[in-house]
């Protein structure tokens, strides 16, 4: 069921049609962002040289320094700016925990096919260049920057260059010689598109240039070898076919594609942000969708070292409780602290802690240690802790600081304490690279001694 505010979208849109010449139509398309509600103050925004292409960070909060999404805007390749996307890059970097690299590209007919995708391509590059590994990168747009996406991809492909993790397209424009069906059968049915400003808006980006040209119109490329790909398109659009087509083409050369058709949707419905319900469903779901693909291999590494330091603790708990002293030598492998809240009395390094625990266990209810978690005797069978973990794993490129709360129940049977029942609440990794450390003048958390956090 359609909401409401679907209806009222579409009666505005119909009385402003997408018309005029291209300084008018240009004028209105900023001017409707103009109208727009001023970013989030939580939002931040800063302009960058993107190795000589205009562009802006937007960074809403809880963005992950390491993850970078790289936005192309739509407008026909000749209209649109770092303004008329703001709102909704703004909302991408919250949903999807990046930063969002909103890149203003050549337009046409002043700088024609193939300068658009020139810029995009280095762009991306540029994005590499500041440390961050294809494989945390991801690029998206929308109708002509869906397009751009897609001939982005492939010019890095072609090039032998590395590609991004993911690619995401909202209505993209994939056919210039306007081939599809849709085209005449969605005429009435899509408010935001028509064909003879499309088909005018084509001949400028092509600039004589053959419609079918791959670079400019991705439905005819070859598309082995492209990564996993998210396509957005509504069921009412004039594009539809180039979506569904594309999709097609891109699964049969082997692409790992996504590919949702919106019911009802116009083109590009997503600009209208907190206005329609469904723009804020179509949005959260590419940020849904964005996060794993963002998850690449050092993560992992983090993770399953994490789970190594967890089970490594486990063991030294074991071990402690049935007063395996020399064994618990041998495991506990880091310098440590271990403070007794009651006697207000503390031991530090493994020989001190070694003397000190049979006094703290006999006497204190409450043990908190640097590398063990916090334990209170509930009764004489019963413990609960609270494993609270920062520990580091280094790469060749990164370091990796991760941290997480682990819950635990202990019970005390047949003579010897078990774990009962346990949870996570939280773990989180963070991978910082060492040429970023570097040019802050900080040294890898892994060979610092000092300034680790308390959780």
């Amino acid at each position: 069921m359609t909401s409401e505010a679907l209806t009222r979208i579409r009666e505005m849109l119909r009385a402003n049609p997408l018309q005029g010449d291209l300084a008018t139509m240009r004028a209105n398309m900023e001017r409707g962002s103009a109208a727009a509600p001023p970013l989030p103050g939580d939002v931040k925004r800063e302009l960058a040289n993107a190795g000589g292409v205009s562009a802006e960070w937007i960074v809403a909060p809880g963005a992950r320094d390491d993850r970078v999404l790289v936005y192309f805007h739509g407008g026909g390749y000749a209209m649109g700016s770092l303004a008329t996307h703001r709102p909704l890059c703004a909302r991408l970097s919250r949903l999807a925990s990046v930063r969002v690299l909103n890149v203003a590209y050549r337009l046409a007919p002043e700088h024609p096919h193939p300068a658009a995708v020139d810029d995009a391509t280095v762009a991306v590059r540029w994005v590499y260049a500041q440390g961050i590994a294809p494989s945390r990168v991801a690029i998206g747009g929308d109708s002509a920057g869906g397009g751009l996406t897609l001939a982005t991809l492939l010019a890095l492909r072609d090039a032998g260059a590395p590609l991004p993790a993911a690619a995401f397209c909202i209505s993209p424009w994939t056919d210039l010689s306007a081939s599809g069906d849709s085209i005449r059968t969605k005429a009435a049915d899509d408010p935001m598109v028509t064909e003879g400003p499309l088909r005018e808006l084509a001949k400028l980006y092509l600039g004589g240039k053959d419609a079918r040209t791959p670079l400019a119109s991705p439905l005819f490329a070859n598309l082995r070898g492209l990564p996993p790909l998210l396509v957005q398109v509504g069921s009412d659009e004039l594009l539809l076919d180039d979506s569904t087509r594309f999709a097609s083409r891109a699964r049969d050369a082997g692409v790992d594609v996504t590919l949702e058709v919106w019911e009802d949707m116009f083109h590009v419905w997503h600009a209208f942000g907190d206005m329609l319900p469904e723009a804020v469903r179509a949005s959260e779901r590419i940020g849904a969708w964005l996060r794993p693909h963002l998850s690449g291999p050092a993560d992992a590494d983090a993770l399953a070292a994490i789970e190594e330091i967890k089970q490594l603790k486990a063991r030294y708990f074991r071990l402690m409780d049935t007063k395996q002293w020399d064994a618990m030598r041998e495991v506990f492998a880091k310098d440590a602290r271990l403070f007794d809240e009651e006697s207000q009395t503390g031991w530090t390094g493994r020989d001190a802690i070694m003397a000190g625990l049979p006094s703290v266990l006999a006497q204190a209810r409450t043990v908190h240690h640097g590398h063990m978690p916090e334990i209170e005797l509930v009764s004489a069978n019963e413990a609960r802790g609270v494993w609270a973990m920062d520990d580091w794993v280094d790469t060749p490129e990164f370091t990796l600081n991760g941290w997480g709360h682990y819950h635990e129940r202990y019970v005390f049977e047949d003579g010897a304490w078990r774990i009962a029942d346990e949870r996570i609440s939280r773990l989180r990794v963070v991978r910082t690279a060492k040429a970023k450390l570097a040019k802050r003048g900080q040294t890898p958390i892994g060979q610092r001694k000092q300034g680790r956090k308390k959780r």
